[in-house]
């Protein structure tokens, strides 16, 4: 367990203020903020049990001018006499304590943490581990300029330096470059991102959680505990100054920048962490081998994990069968369920919706849900699939119904919105007026409504029983159905039929294929799920460019698609998606070009998902997923690149597949 703080400590952290950082590789710090003299800011770093003696101690901030640059040090040398090329920093004394008293800097809205490096973990008298490197979340400066009231005594050790490195690592490259644009969707998405460290440990304490603060969601303490474990293992167990043997050579060699023997390979142990973060997938038996017989953290995993990736799992707050989940532009995650209301989750783990959601008077069994430009959250009513049934409701971001709409829909499934916040959805009932059955809807942001028949003389419908729909960034929209015919359609914005739709080539159109979701991405190429087929394989995911030519061969994309589903593009427009190629439905991620980019069985996330019936990515890089059997949503921290929210958004600036 963590070591206990003593009782008796207290702490205040006062304005910080504006200088210019030293030292090569850290960027200038602005000097518009007013300076003030920053309070005792006290904590301890610990490796295990075990005090750090001599560790600096830098105060950092991500920077705001773009991704991969260095982070900005905040300390001032002048005051605290010492600095080195990261920059100024002080020292902890014999018990591994520190405390900052100097001059330091903070601008409003910075994004702030504390790095540790170096220092005798309980080595020889006069050695040091120059591997040993920490990392703890000091979150966003206040214009207040004080982190008294939000920060406690600082407990910082491998705990931290997981929670840290899991939290941020959409925006971070190592410990020293954590970084973004100045956009206002980066700065949401960052903020986000250095917030949720707190879902995973008490900074005060240096203890992993079991729940999330709120209570909503469920931590993956052991999982936590065994990777500080495998840090503790290097800096506790480590030979001095990190010399090339022992824990640490295994550890730096194995936490490369890529997962692979020909990545960069790690410096410390705080970096090597953010690798782990970024490829949870590899290394896993030399990794988990690491650990001491008798570890400092516990509970940890029993046996070795399929993956380290971390997933915060919520239920409750309404969720029944969850189906849909898209993402506003303040990074919170709103999920429709099928037997259940509207349910809004925040970034670091909240009910925003309250503990049974929104639920407006018509809402029942829905399949899709969508968030516009302006805020405003879409969700489809399919009702009991017949012709008088159906409707699509708008409520605010506050949860309160805006609009209903019923005329021309009938068992509405999948919705989306596109660039100038049009809603579109799609018709699955089996009854209702002839061509609108099985059509496309259009409702405009004045509320017009205008429906699209998907009428094909060879096959009949284009898309029988269409569930899912998308929209491009030329204002298409594309829609599959796992009817008869199984086929892919894609109208203009007037509804038109593209010339070569629908789309009848590969295993898409195959009978017994079963389109399971939709994504498109940054080039207009449209990635369609198919679920099942009773083929040569079970199931792969299909790519058409944008005039319907089939990117991925008659057979789409085998490789790790064991019944894929719920497919999503992020900021570097890799897709991911879940599939059941393991004992349970698990993460995986492939680049534009098909290339598997993730190990075979992907990433379970700590959970147990049956049935993904849809996932979105946030602004911070992480992956939600809605799982229809078990009634959970979880949120995979920090696997996946950054993008513009909501979708809508992304596609009005012609940037999907690109980070905010």
């Amino acid at each position: 367990m963590a070591r206990p703080i003593p009782s008796s400590t207290i702490v205040s952290i006062a304005a910080f203020f504006t200088l210019l950082a030293t030292g090569c590789g850290i960027g200038p710090v602005s000097t518009s903020s007013s300076s003030a003299s920053g309070l005792a800011m006290k904590g301890e770093v610990f490796g295990g049990q075990q005090p750090v003696v001599g560790s600096h101690i830098y105060l950092m901030a991500a920077n705001t001018t773009g991704y991969g640059n260095a982070s900005l040090s905040l300390l001032n040398a002048a005051t605290t006499g010492q600095s080195d090329a990261i920059g100024a920093y002080v020292l902890t004394d014999s018990t591994g304590s520190f405390s900052i008293t100097n001059d330091y800097t903070c601008t409003a809205g910075a994004q702030v943490y504390l790095y540790a490096l170096g220092g005798n973990p309980g080595l020889a008298a006069g050695s040091t581990n120059s591997a040993a490197g920490f990392l703890a979340t000091l979150g966003t400066c206040p214009a207040s300029g004080t982190f008294a009231s939000t920060v406690p005594f600082l407990n910082v050790n491998e705990l931290t330096t997981v929670a840290t490195a899991y939290a941020i690592a959409g925006y971070a490259v190592d410990a020293t470059h954590v970084s973004s644009s100045g956009t206002a969707a980066a700065t949401a998405g960052i903020a986000n991102a250095f917030a949720n460290a707190a879902s995973l440990v008490d900074v005060s304490t240096g203890a992993a959680l079991s729940q999330t603060p709120s209570g909503a969601g469920t931590v993956p303490t052991s999982t936590i505990n065994t990777l500080g474990n495998i840090l503790a293992a290097c800096i506790n167990a480590g030979t001095p100054d990190g010399s090339a043997s022992g824990a640490c050579s295994t550890l730096l060699s194995a936490a490369t920048s890529d997962g692979t023997t020909s990545g960069t390979v790690a410096t410390d142990t705080a970096t090597a962490a953010l690798n782990i973060a970024h490829h949870p997938g590899a290394n896993l038996s030399a990794l988990y081998d690491l650990q001491a017989a008798t570890a400092p953290f516990a509970p940890s995993l029993p046996t070795q994990p399929n993956d380290f990736s971390i997933g915060l799992v919520f239920t409750g707050g309404g969720l029944a069968s969850p189906s849909a989940i898209a993402i506003d532009d303040a990074g919170n995650a709103w999920v429709s369920s099928f037997y259940g209301p509207i349910t809004e989750i925040s970034n670091s783990g909240k009910f925003l919706s309250g503990n049974s959601g929104f639920t407006p008077a018509t809402l029942k069994y829905s399949y899709g849900i969508a968030v516009d430009g302006l805020g405003h959250t879409w969700v489809s009513s399919y009702g009991g699939g017949t012709s008088n049934d159906g409707h699509i409701i708008e409520v605010s971001s506050t949860g309160t119904l805006l609009n209903d709409y019923s005329t021309s829909v009938f068992g509405p499934a999948g919705i989306s919105v596109d660039g100038n916040n049009n809603v579109w959805t799609v018709n699955s009932a089996s009854s209702g007026v002839s061509g609108q059955r099985n059509g496309v809807v259009q409702i405009t942001q004045s509320g017009t409504i205008t429906a699209f028949p998907t009428y094909n003389t060879t096959s009949g419908y284009s898309a029988q029983f269409p569930l899912y729909v998308v929209n491009d960034a030329s204002n298409n929209v594309w829609f599959a159905g796992n009817g008869e015919s199984a086929e892919v359609g894609e109208l203009n914005f007037a509804g038109t039929a593209n010339a070569n739709a629908p789309y009848t080539t590969g295993e898409v159109t195959t009978a017994d294929a079963l389109p399971n979701g939709m994504a498109v991405d940054h080039s207009g190429n449209v990635w369609i799920a198919n679920y099942y087929y009773s083929g040569a394989v079970s199931g792969s995911l299909v790519e058409l460019a944008a005039d319907g030519t089939l990117l991925s061969g008659n057979n789409g994309y085998t490789n790790s698609a064991q019944y894929p589903a719920a497919p999503a593009v992020d900021g570097n427009n890799t897709i991911w998606y879940f599939n059941a190629a393991s004992t349970q439905f698990a993460l995986s991620q492939i680049s534009s070009t098909g290339t598997l980019l993730t190990p075979a069985n992907g990433y379970s996330g700590n959970a147990t998902m049956t049935n993904v019936a849809g996932s979105a990515i946030d602004s911070s890089g992480d992956i939600w997923a809605a799982d229809f059997s078990t009634n959970q949503v979880v949120e995979y921290l920090g696997v996946a690149a950054p993008v513009i929210t909501p979708m809508a958004s992304a596609i009005a600036q012609n940037s999907v597949g690109v980070k905010p």
